[in-house]
């Protein structure tokens, strides 16, 4: 496993065991999370590139490369 994918791989554990932190608000957990994620971008980026970024992300979730397949979460990262 490459460095990005441990990486990717501790940052999606550490968002599941946050939002495991609030049973019963789990959405209201991850609408928060995600704010913090797109004012980090603007602070980092700016608005309108941090707008150009939410367009790609946009296109990507409507071209299916964000599908949920658990089959491949190793079966001890599953929580």
């Amino acid at each position: 496993m490459s460095e990005e994918e441990l990486i990717m791989l501790e940052a999606k554990v550490d968002m599941v065991d946050i939002i495991s932190k609030h049973p019963g608000k789990e959405m209201e957990t991850v609408s928060m999370c995600f704010k913090v994620i797109v004012d980090s971008y603007v602070a980092m980026l700016g608005e309108e590139d941090t707008a150009k970024f939410l367009e790609v992300a946009i296109d990507s979730v409507k071209n299916g490369f964000h599908t949920i397949n658990s089959s491949e979460i190793p079966k001890n990262q599953l929580n």
